[in-house]
């Protein structure tokens, strides 16, 4: 309750938006990919990539809007789909690929007329399959193609997280050293270009681009899990077949993994990442002042309800 109380002072000043869309992965994917081929199963929560709504539906909950599936629901709004690539379709996505996020943008504009509504927050987030598949060539180049394509559309508003450290999830730690400091390197070398390509736009189009550090969120939550209600933060709660579901166990308490499988969040740690995107696109001094407390004060909430 306290939560939802803070969130509801904030919200009178956060910027008023038409409306959210989405582009991306499996981290922010509502249910594309499982109205397209009924995967992931139980476990996984209502086609989520996760055991229950991802970071994408908390933001839009607290602006008052939605996130739901555009392949799914007449009017959906989110065009992220488990597996994507930024661009070319990484190594370890087949046989059939899900759009990656250029062309997730072209199917928006396709849907819309070619026309992008200017009041409009619009999410791109993605990269982490183009490092798992080992090859970042042009990634961040292809994010900037999405906004760009975006914004000669007619966007102007715009949230762009960057990457965690792949190399701390699971699968990556799984993999052994040589690959865990491989995927933590090609995690870090998108996010310097990336950061580059969004300084160039933010000076080019005269578009309002906002930023999340989403690495240092992850990082934060490992160096210190106890802070936010976590006891597990490297193996994963579920044990099946990662982005698949099916025959596996499930932890007794997945609140208490950062992780759910090998490389997607639980439902917890998707809340977390949900508010603090919202408090990134609340104005100044507002924001500041939440984001300065707000990493003790979740922890606090969390604990107090685990």
């Amino acid at each position: 309750m306290l939560l939802i109380a803070l969130l509801a002072l904030v919200s009178g000043r956060a910027q008023a938006y038409s409306a959210l869309y989405a582009f991306g992965d499996s981290l922010t994917d509502t249910g594309n990919v499982f109205a397209a081929n009924g995967i992931p199963l139980p476990p996984y929560f209502n086609g989520r990539f996760s055991n229950g709504p991802v970071w994408i539906e908390t933001l839009a909950a607290n602006l008052g809007l939605s996130a739901t599936p555009a392949t799914a629901v007449p009017g959906g709004t989110n065009f992220a789909f488990g597996g994507a690539a930024t661009g070319s379709p990484p190594a370890v996505i087949g046989p059939t690929s899900p759009p990656t996020l250029i062309q997730q943008a072209g199917l928006f504009l396709s849907a819309t007329g070619g026309v992008a509504d200017p009041n409009a927050l619009y999410v791109v987030f993605g990269g982490g399959n183009d490092v798992r598949g080992g090859d970042i060539t042009g990634s961040a180049g292809n994010i900037a193609t999405v906004i760009s394509t975006l914004a000669g559309a007619g966007a102007q508003n715009f949230l762009v997280p960057n990457l965690p450290d792949i190399g701390q999830t699971p699968e990556a730690i799984a993999g052994g050293p040589a690959l865990q400091a491989g995927a933590t390197f090609l995690s870090t070398t998108f996010n310097t270009q990336l950061a580059g390509e969004l300084a160039n736009l933010t000076a080019t189009l005269g578009v309002n681009i906002i930023q999340f550090d989403t690495f240092a969120f992850l990082n934060n939550i490992l160096a210190n899990p106890a802070s936010f209600g976590f006891t597990n933060v490297n193996t994963p709660c579920y044990s099946g077949t990662t982005g698949i579901g099916g025959p596996g166990t499930v932890c007794a308490d997945p609140s208490q993994y950062v992780f759910w499988d090998g490389i997607h969040p639980t439902a917890a740690t998707h809340q977390l990442f949900g508010d603090l995107a919202f408090q990134a696109v609340i104005p100044l001094p507002a924001a500041a002042w939440l984001f300065g407390s707000a990493l003790g004060l979740l922890g606090w909430i969390r604990r107090r309800h685990a």
